[in-house]
């Protein structure tokens, strides 16, 4: 009997894995950092993201690793100046959500690293993490029209002359639009 419960458990949960898809979903989009700063210092940017999320999808659950790079135009303004260094970001998490059967996704990623370096007088690398809450249209063929908003904060800086972390804290608030492109295999 124990046997016969055993196999029927094993078909069961098999037959449930089955319907289990691999999920990979490259994304590519425009960010706009919306409020950013550090102590007296104000960030304003504009720039091109390039991302992916990779992982499972069952039932309308999905969850998996997202990651996601870009390079842009720093504005820092001081009370005394404005300047702008090239720099780039990325963040690597994990995330959950639901592909709703209306044409609509949603999801949440958590950052457990994210980064954001720049180069001024000195090059400079924050180091932090960070959550985004997303939103998606699948109404299109292929490809879904998304909406994250994001949120890090980054505690400890690294620049060329030391490493600190006495004060170095940093918040930037994102919004990211993008075109991405679902794959369930």
């Amino acid at each position: 009997m124990k046997t016969l419960l055993k196999l029927i458990t094993v078909m069961i949960f098999s037959t449930q894995l089955s319907y289990a898809a691999l999920l990979i979903e490259p994304y590519l989009g425009y960010k706009v950092i919306t409020d950013g700063e550090e102590g007296t210092k104000e960030y304003d940017t504009k720039g091109i993201a390039l991302g992916g999320r990779i992982g499972y999808q069952q039932l309308g659950l999905m969850g998996g690793i997202d990651f996601n790079t870009s390079s842009f135009d720093l504005k820092t303004t001081t009370t005394t100046a404005t300047t702008e260094n090239d720099a780039s970001s990325s963040d690597f998490g994990i995330f959950v959500g639901y592909n709703a059967p209306i044409l609509v996704r949603v999801w949440i990623s958590y950052y457990l690293s994210s980064s954001l370096d720049f180069k001024n007088s000195t090059e400079s690398e924050y180091k932090g993490n960070g959550y985004a809450l997303g939103v998606g249209y699948t109404g299109f063929p292929f490809i879904s029209l998304n909406f994250e908003y994001k949120q890090k904060s980054y505690d400890e800086l690294e620049t060329s002359t030391a490493t600190s972390n006495l004060n170095p804290e940093a918040d930037f608030n994102e919004i990211l639009l993008s075109v991405s492109l679902p794959l369930s295999f």
